[in-house]
Formats: structure tokens, sequence, C-alpha cells
């Protein structure tokens, strides 16, 4: 059985060896046909398959000219990222073949005023300090005098609490005599455990 070539798909595979460049050849251009198709009906270009034009080397092979500025570049007449310069155009760099912004130094007021806040935010925020260093200057005597009335009355009114339940206060020598014994009793227990 005889299998017709000109209906198969065929594949020739890059011979890609380090080193060796494959040649680039021109691109095949097309011719128009003589008789005209209808406007609608166009189809897309067939490239030949011949094997010159399955020698083109990929597009990562061929060196690429990219737009000069790239899709991502900060818009002309922005600040550049440290704040420092206006961006005024792009060239492309010959030597490295990048593209690089053409910067306009800024003076230093308006540096500086980049990295300050508004006036109104300074303004607000003095107000605020101000505000709670007079509060604070003027509470400090008002509290003392509060607490010299207050802890009276907070030590008469335990006193009487206690009195009506039926326990007494215990007195400061007390306390210190019920920890010194608690100090003796711990120091003879730490004492027996010792080997």
């Amino acid at each position: 059985m005889d299998i017709p070539t000109a209906d198969l798909p065929v594949y020739n595979a890059l011979d890609l060896t380090p080193g060796i460049t494959p040649p680039v050849s021109p691109k095949p251009t097309m011719q128009p046909s003589e008789g005209k198709k209808p406007e609608g009906a166009s189809s897309p270009p067939v490239p030949p398959l011949n094997e010159e034009a399955s020698q083109t080397p990929p597009p990562s092979m061929v060196e690429q000219k990219l737009p000069c500025p790239p899709p991502d570049a900060i818009p002309l007449g922005a600040r550049n990222k440290s704040q420092t310069a206006v961006i005024i155009g792009y060239e492309r760099n010959e030597l490295t073949g990048t593209c690089e912004p053409i910067l306009k130094p800024l003076d230093v007021p308006t540096i500086i005023g980049a990295y300050l806040p508004g006036a109104p935010v300074v303004v607000t925020t003095a107000a605020i300090a101000a505000m709670a260093t007079t509060v604070a200057v003027v509470s400090r005597p008002l509290g003392d005098v509060v607490l010299k009335i207050v802890k009276p009355t907070v030590k008469k009114v335990t006193k009487i609490i206690l009195k009506r339940k039926g326990e007494r206060p215990i007195a400061l020598r007390d306390r210190i005599l019920a920890q010194r014994e608690r100090n003796r009793a711990i120091l003879a227990l730490r004492r027996s455990l010792k080997p």
C-alpha cells in the first residue's frame, strides 16, 4: 500500500550543537495570487515545508530588541523609587542593551518634604502631645491630694468592716513574727533533707 506523503505532517528537528549557530534564512514572502479571494474568506499564510525554513533558530537564539522603555517602567514625570529624582526620559545603553532612565535630580527641600508628613498631621499630633502633657502635669498634684483624702478613709472603712466581722487586723509586729517562724521552719526542713 502506497501512502501519499503530502497528507502527513513533517517535522525536522533543529540541530542545536553548542558553539555552532544555524544559518538564518530570510522569511519567505508570499506572492499574491492572481485569482481574487472574497474579502471575508482570508486564510492565514502557510509557510512552505522545505529544509531551509525548518533550519530557522528559535526566537530565544535570535537577538531581540526590547522596547525602550519597557511596559512595566516608571512613567515619565514620576519620581524614582528613592524619591530623589524625576524621570524625564529613557535611553538604551549600547554596551549592555538595557533601557535606563534619564533622571533630573530634585532639590533638597523637595526630597525632605517627600519623607515628612503633611502640615495637618503635624499640627494634630502636636496638639495631642501638648494636651497629654498638660493633663499629666495637672493631674499629678491633684492625684496626690485625692490619695491623701482617700487613703485614711479606706483604712477606717476596712477597720469598721473587720470589727463588725469579729476579726481584728493583724499588727505589723505580729506579721513579722509569723514570717520569722515560717522562715525558721523552712530552714529546719532543708537542713533535715540534706544528706
